[in-house]
């Protein structure tokens, strides 16, 4: 029997890429998309933290999507892009490929399911493939996340 629908239907999404995978976040939970720019190195950061930017004046920490997700880290490209998340505890930035795109799920397109043990929020079904639809507040996990905050806090200190 077919999955009657999820908390998902009809919701929108940001499909990216990251390595070898597609994701999809919840629109909900995406603040902006800028182009890449230059990644501050950031000292004690976790690992898959690229470094820090500054965005509009708030220093923000840079999650290599693709590597977090195993796919590896990749050489920048010029068209990259850097998607900034609003998460429970706080703002993240993604570094995603320049691939981006929004689309709105409609009923059924979203299955239940567990990849990796990253515990996504389902895989979506859609015209052009599977996208995996993640939540942001698990990129990180809470000891990932105090590490990250004293990293961001020696930083501002010498700012």
């Amino acid at each position: 029997m077919a999955p009657t629908g999820t908390a998902l239907d009809g919701q929108v999404v940001v499909v990216v890429r990251a390595g070898t995978y597609r994701v999809a976040l919840r629109a909900a939970d995406v603040v902006e998309v800028q182009p890449l720019v230059l990644v501050s190195p950031l000292p004690g950061a976790p690992e898959g933290i690229e470094g820090v930017v500054d965005v509009h004046g708030e220093l923000l920490a840079v999650l290599d999507l693709a590597r977090r997700l195993g796919a590896g880290a990749a050489p920048a490209r010029l068209d990259d892009k850097l998607v900034v998340v609003q998460r429970a505890r706080g703002r993240l930035v993604l570094h995603v490929e320049p691939e981006v795109a929004v689309v709105a799920l409609e009923p059924g397109d979203v299955r239940p399911g567990d990849v990796d043990g990253l515990a996504p929020l389902g895989v979506a079904v859609l015209a052009d493939g599977l996208v995996v639809v993640h939540d942001v507040d698990a990129f990180l996990s809470a000891t990932e996340d105090e590490r990250l905050r004293a990293a961001l806090v020696a930083v501002e200190a010498g700012r």
